[in-house]
């Protein structure tokens, strides 16, 4: 982390800086670390910070394929909220804001 905060190191973070941890778990090896960055790369904007919440039920939901994932639009099947409101990403710092 403290290579990642001065720069120099790499040009990705050292342009996105002052970078922060949100998720870290401890793996037997090296080759188990990359293998799992491997799968969650590829992961939606939504499900990784699911994971980054330890939301694993919204987890749950966005691993499905979007046809698949049960409905939750308002007005057809009742409910008063949607199952997985939009949430703001916490990574960037970004604010929702009504349209």
């Amino acid at each position: 982390m403290a290579e990642h905060q001065t720069g120099g190191f790499c040009d990705f973070t050292s342009r996105r800086r002052p970078v922060a941890l949100f998720w870290s778990e401890y793996f037997q090896t090296r080759l188990e670390a990359l293998e799992a960055e491997r799968r969650i790369k590829p992961w939606s904007r939504a499900k990784k910070e699911a994971l980054i919440r330890g939301d694993w039920d919204a987890l749950s939901f966005y691993s499905k394929p979007p046809k698949e994932r049960p409905s939750t639009s308002l007005g057809t099947s009742g409910d008063e909220e949607p199952a997985f409101p939009f949430v703001p990403s916490e990574v960037e710092g970004r604010l929702s804001t009504p349209k």
